[in-house]
């Protein structure tokens, strides 16, 4: 688990993803990519990211998107949410 400033970050893959060298290469592909967009947090927040198999054989430039798109999604359905709420 990394912690910043703005919130906890997990990583998990399971026994579906493959062997534990598998498992490993799966996680150590993410976290660099986390670590790039680590801004797109909302503080206060924990995140756990679920490494699939297919992610073993993902284009990094794809994988690069794919994070940045899902971060942005994310931290625009928090900020809706707490919008909703401080009405």
């Amino acid at each position: 688990m990394l912690v910043f400033a703005n919130g906890r970050i997990g990583y998990t893959a399971s026994k579906k993803v493959g062997c534990a060298v598998d498992r490993a290469r799966a996680k150590r592909r993410v976290r660099p990519l986390v670590f790039k967009y680590k801004e797109l947090l909302m503080p206060g927040y924990d995140y756990v990211i679920i490494c699939r198999s297919v992610l073993l054989n993902y284009d990094s430039e794809k994988l690069d998107k794919d994070i940045y798109s899902a971060f942005v999604e994310v931290n625009n359905k928090f900020s809706n949410e707490n919008e909703a709420h401080a009405e």
